[in-house]
């Protein structure tokens, strides 16, 4: 039987409310909670979240984006937003001051909406791809020309098909392989951040943190659309790193509501701007670069036409279209136009006419570098040169040993008629 002695002060109010009848009100809302010996609700997770679930005050208001990888609410009647430190005091104010749940802690009320949030789950990306429908009017192929003014050949409409699909495939299957970017190139003001602005949404976000920090798979988290800008800034080494975050399909981090670093399939894809026309300095991973020439900008026709864009390549998607394809001696001749120019190639290039195999101690000599310079970095340098002119490196045997050598295929010759 209750201590009818056992009444709790309401501090706020100096009002004594019986803790029995704190209980039975819960319960006749549908909140069925624990007393303790004194008959008021337990400070425990389970009793948290039974009135955080079920209470109307609070019932449907937590939960877990896995897009955004973190918690989002509307329990203080607000649009949907992030969780915030300042909520766990809050909603313990309420529990308390208003409701008579006095050991319900604000420590208490947060890992009892964390409780709820991992139950529930949305996906803010993936529910607005699949709310699209397409109104069957061809747009994918030739938004890139409309929107930034690019020829609309073969090559341009193969980035602007790719690009896009490559985005809903990332929205629908996370950590898909994308490795390839578009770099989008154009004098300053040209309007290139604008326009992957506008085309990623809320979801685009301009690069700011180093490619090889912890900082940088936090910050792509909940971003569809990342902007790698002024690559002309990039050294050699950088460039690594974006070939390197590129072919990244799991980003490791910690989330905002974890102690502990998880493994997330990634959401994001990137593309670049620059200002500059010979940004690409290594051969090797020029694939992974699809460059563009902005022209005219056309913002409005973008906006106006954005969110059938996307219904459209969610269509190809689903229909197994492919996003990385593109026509390979175009590719080529573009990426070329856009390697910086080493000063040892027009000399590596004459000495190798005519030689289908060649060694780096060879080369090296040809342009000036004793075999006592010759060091990692020079054999580096040597060795992309060679790429460029399309030898590859191979294992071969000569008299008998095992050494390596530059081997350049000849192509066979045609068939007579």
């Amino acid at each position: 039987m209750t201590d009818p002695r056992a009444t709790s002060a309401n501090s706020m109010s100096g009002i004594a409310i019986n803790p029995m009848i704190v209980i039975h009100g819960l319960a006749a809302l549908g909140v069925s909670v624990q007393p303790n010996g004194r008959g008021e609700a337990m400070g425990t997770v389970a009793n948290a979240r039974e009135v955080l679930e079920k209470h109307p005050r609070f019932a449907g208001r937590f939960w877990l984006d896995t897009f955004h990888q973190e918690i989002f609410t509307t329990w203080d009647g607000s649009e949907p937003r992030r969780w915030a430190d300042v909520d766990r005091i809050a909603i313990a104010d309420v529990l308390q001051g208003e409701m008579g749940l006095f050991r319900f802690t604000p420590e208490l009320v947060e890992q009892a909406v964390m409780v709820i949030a991992m139950k529930n789950q949305r996906d803010e990306l993936r529910d607005w791809l699949k709310s699209l429908r397409w109104d069957e009017t061809p747009r994918l192929d030739a938004w890139l020309a409309n929107a930034a003014g690019v020829p609309q050949d073969e090559y341009h409409t193969a980035i602007a098909r790719n690009f896009i699909i490559s985005m809903v495939a990332r929205g629908l299957a996370p950590g898909c392989k994308v490795d390839t970017m578009p770099v989008f190139e154009g004098s300053q003001g040209k309007g290139k951040s604008t326009l992957l602005s506008v085309l990623g949404g809320k979801f685009y976000a301009e690069l700011t943190d180093p490619l090889d920090s912890k900082d940088f798979f936090v910050s792509i988290q909940g971003k569809w659309l990342v902007e790698i800008a002024e690559l002309d800034a990039f050294r050699k080494t950088e460039v690594t790193r974006i070939k390197q975050a590129l072919s990244a399909q799991v980003d490791r981090f910690r989330p905002p509501y974890g102690k502990h670093s998880i493994d997330s399939p990634r959401r994001t894809v990137f593309a670049g701007t620059t200002n500059e026309s010979d940004y690409l300095r290594d051969a090797t991973g020029a694939r992974r670069f699809w460059p563009a020439l902005v022209g005219d900008v056309n913002l409005d026709w973008l906006r106006q036409n954005r969110e059938q864009i996307f219904a459209e390549a969610m269509e190809q998607y689903q229909g197994g279209a492919t996003w990385w394809e593109i026509p390979e001696q175009a590719h080529r001749e573009h990426t070329d136009a856009r390697r910086e120019d080493d000063a040892w190639e027009a000399s590596i290039a004459d000495y190798c006419l005519g030689h289908t195999e060649v060694s780096i101690p060879d080369v090296l000599h040809v342009v000036g570098v004793d075999l006592a310079k010759q060091g990692k970095a020079e054999q580096a340098r040597a060795g992309r040169v060679l790429k460029s002119l399309g030898y590859e490196r191979k294992t071969v045997k000569r008299a008998g040993k095992a050494v390596k050598r530059w081997i350049k295929d000849e192509p066979e010759p045609d068939a007579p008629f």
